[in-house]
């Protein structure tokens, strides 16, 4: 039969190995220290007086030896902060792209130059109602969000645009959809987004189909508003300062607050 000293151990060795310093490693070591305490009798006890020290120094080993590889594998992905190709990044986030080794198909993740943790964007999987799906840009971060603009193929010859955007923190997401075009010649064209703080976007497109013409909008937590409308739009002086979007229509200086 396996001593329980070894089998308190080898139980304590595999919750650090596999989750790291938690509480299920704490607990396997708390519990080596009872056995060791006992002189390694089955039935745990709470005195320390026999307490083994070679034990005890062997659990307090074992989460000093994985809590090294836990630190610097953080500092190595908060460095590199995934692989593939850097679509944008800041001095805290890094938005960038990984095509698949299988299929070819390219995914698109926001990433904490902090933290290191990443999470997905887009495009949307595959589905009964989304055949194919794909994230052109143009892309935009606002710690801690990362977004842009997802073309979705809805069907045989459907095609619709979204904006899609992500928080790296919480994991929430939004998606809004650009105009009422379902084909590529009546497709919205896509001049600029900017992304707030909390998670909207505003976009500039062309519109050319309906209310044909330049066309500024938001989405805001998932849901669309438009702004302005109309050729009278310099699509040039967009521009976004905190919360606070401004442009230019017919030469008249024109805002709207980013909710």
């Amino acid at each position: 039969m396996v001593p329980l000293r070894v089998r308190c151990v080898s139980f304590a060795l595999r919750a650090t190995l596999k989750d790291g310093v938690s509480r299920d490693a704490l607990y396997w070591v708390y519990q080596c220290c009872i056995v060791a305490s006992n002189g390694g009798d089955s039935t745990p006890g709470i005195s320390v007086t026999r307490l083994n020290g070679a034990l005890f120094s062997a659990g307090i080993f074992i989460l000093a030896f994985h809590a090294l590889p836990i630190s610097v594998s953080t500092r190595r992905d908060a460095t590199s902060c995934g692989q593939g190709k850097t679509l944008a990044a800041s001095s805290e986030l890094r938005l960038y792209s990984v095509a698949s080794s299988a299929s070819g198909e390219v995914t698109v993740y926001v990433c904490s130059k902090r933290s290191g943790r990443y999470r997905h964007v887009g495009p949307v999987r595959r589905s009964k109602v989304t055949w194919s799906s794909s994230m052109p840009g143009p892309f935009s971060l606002a710690a801690p969000w990362g977004g842009g603009i997802e073309d979705r193929l809805v069907g045989q010859d459907t095609v619709r645009v979204y904006t899609a955007v992500r928080n790296v923190q919480t994991g929430e997401s939004g998606h809004c959809r650009l105009g009422g075009a379902d084909r590529p010649g009546q497709l919205p064209r896509v001049r600029g987004i900017f992304l707030d703080k909390s998670g909207s976007l505003a976009w500039v497109v062309i519109m050319r189909q309906g209310v044909q013409g330049p066309q500024i909008g938001v989405c805001e937590s998932g849901v669309p508003r438009i702004v302005d409308t109309g050729y009278g739009i310099d699509t040039a002086s967009v521009s976004l300062h905190g919360s606070t979007l401004t442009w230019l229509d017919s030469g008249t200086r024109q805002s709207a607050t980013l909710r």
